[in-house]
């Protein structure tokens, strides 16, 4: 998994929160790869942000709950909590 990927996403997921956007449907994942052209200036495939968002959950680096909104066809997420990662490089002398 690309590991800048995973960052943006997290990126992207805590601006869904900061917005009071807290659940992400399963269609919703073009709009993450634009904000991260966006945002980052890098290019991603759709498939490969659904195959990271699938990655973060079953790690732990995101928790959700399944949602079935009422009169939707797609797959809802509740956005629960983002693990915090402190980066390795500030490391102090």
């Amino acid at each position: 998994m690309n590991s800048s990927l995973e960052a943006h996403l997290i990126d992207y997921l805590r601006y869904r929160l900061s917005i009071n956007a807290g659940y992400i449907s399963s269609h919703e994942f073009e709009s993450a790869r634009d904000w991260i052209l966006q945002n980052k200036d890098k290019r991603y495939n759709v498939d490969t942000v659904t195959r990271t968002w699938r990655k973060l959950r079953e790690s732990g680096k995101v928790e959700t709950v399944e949602q079935k909104l009422p009169g939707s066809k797609q797959m809802t997420w509740k956005i629960v909590y983002i693990k915090h990662n402190t980066p390795h490089r500030l490391r102090l002398r």
